[in-house]
Order: C-alpha cells, then sequence, then structure tokens
C-alpha cells in the first residue's frame, strides 16, 4: 500500500539493514503540514528574541534543549509513516550591528532534525483494514532482516531583519538563504 515517498524510502532504508544513518528530506516535511511548519518557525522566533538580546558583535548559538513534535495522519500520511514523531533545535551564527535606525541582524541559521526509526511495543497502525503492529515490524530488525537506524536533517537559512521587526516571509522560502 503506498502511503507516500518519504515512508517507502524510509521503510525501504530498514529493509536494507544497513543501519547506516539516514539524511530526510526535511524541507519536505516542514512543507508538509501546519505542525511541522509551525515547530520550524517556533525555533526561527525563539532564536530572533534571543538574536535580539545580544550585544553588538558576532556570537555562536545553539538552542539550549532540543524539543518534540509529531507528524499526524491527518496532516500528511506520508510523514506520519516516515518520521512520526521527532527532535528539533536551531543553532546558527547571529551577527549584531548598529545601523543608522537602530540595530541590525544577522542570523545565519540552521534548523536540526533527529529522530530513531524503530518500532515501540504497543502501537499499531490499520492499512487496507490489516493491523500491522509495531512488535511484527520491530522482528524483523530483532532477526537481522531489517536494521534500525536513525534519521538527521537539516535547513538552512539566513535571516535579516531589524530591532522590533518580524522576520519577512520570504526569508523562510526553500530558496532564501543558500
Amino acid at each position: 500500500v503506498f502511503v507516500g515517498v518519504d515512508a517507502a524510502l524510509h521503510m525501504k532504508h530498514y529493509l536494507d539493514a544497513s543501519g547506516r544513518t539516514f539524511t530526510i528530506d526535511l524541507e519536505s516535511m516542514v512543507d508538509s503540514g501546519p505542525t511541522a511548519r509551525g515547530r520550524f518557525r517556533n525555533e526561527v522566533s525563539q532564536a530572533q528574541k534571543f538574536v535580539e538580546t545580544l550585544a553588538v558583535g558576532t556570537h555562536s548559538i545553539t538552542s539550549k534543549t532540543a524539543e518534540s513534535a509529531y507528524n499526524y495522519k491527518n496532516e500528511s500520511k506520508n510523514w506520519y509513516f516516515a518520521v512520526g514523531g521527532y527532535s528539533t533545535w536551531g543553532k546558527g551564527k547571529a551577527i549584531v550591528r548598529n545601523g543608522s535606525a537602530g540595530r541590525e541582524y544577522e542570523l545565519q541559521f540552521e534548523y536540526k532534525f533527529f529522530d530513531r526509526y524503530n518500532w515501540d511495543t504497543g502501537k499499531s497502525v490499520t492499512l487496507v483494514g490489516i493491523t500491522i503492529t509495531d512488535r511484527f515490524m520491530g522482528e524483523f530488525h530483532r532477526q537481522g532482516l531489517a536494521q534500525e537506524f536513525d534519521m538527521v536533517g537539516s535547513i538552512k537559512r539566513i535571516f535579516r531583519w531589524k530591532h522590533g521587526e518580524t522576520i519577512p516571509e520570504a526569508q523562510y522560502r526553500r530558496d532564501s538563504g543558500r
């Protein structure tokens, strides 16, 4: 049953049994629905607020903690099956300057993603009337026929703004910051 390109790619990687770290298409996941997009924007907003407290100069910043989020089936069936729950955080280089009209900021930002592709006991999904348990899927790993793996991803952007302004919408887009 086809549930999405990324879900199929992740399942194939699991069944290939290499155990190698897999880089997801984080841009696609963030574009897939309001929860993933909101988590990205919230991380940028937190960074923006922090950067505005810094002194003039160049600073390296990193989130103190990773935050959890979830891909809901009603927002993106593809990303629900490909990832489900995950953790994200931000880091970057902030440049704070005194401009003619006040402080100006540049943030070379990287939004980071991590999750483990694994099977938790007690969970299941139903596809075309057939219930598939995580225990059943995890059995492939336990028998050496598949291998669980780490998933990583990142999005890089350059954000520029003046003190008290919101970051312009265009700077969130894929083609900005490259």
